[in-house]
């Protein structure tokens, strides 16, 4: 799994890997796998646009703003997802 980030929905240029993990529900044996991805050295105040996917398969681009935290930087973000 990976993300890609950046402050355009046109230019992704941050990349990070992330990890999978297998969970399983259910008598029947049901299992799904869960992403997980960091973004890191976001700015406070900044809209960020990014992507996620695993091998073949992207996502639509997305976006959110990180709140404007006085004194703060190089934030990271940490998300779950599910493909």
């Amino acid at each position: 799994p990976f993300v890609s980030w950046g402050l355009s929905p046109t230019s992704l240029s941050s990349y990070n890997t992330g990890s999978a993990h297998t969970y399983n529900v259910g008598l029947f044996g049901y299992h799904k796998e869960i992403y997980q991805a960091k973004m890191e050295n976001l700015v406070p105040g900044s809209i960020y646009y990014y992507s996620f996917g695993n091998t073949g398969a992207n996502s639509s681009v997305y976006s959110f703003k990180m709140p404007s935290l006085s004194g703060l930087k190089n934030l990271s973000f940490v998300f779950h997802f599910l493909f």
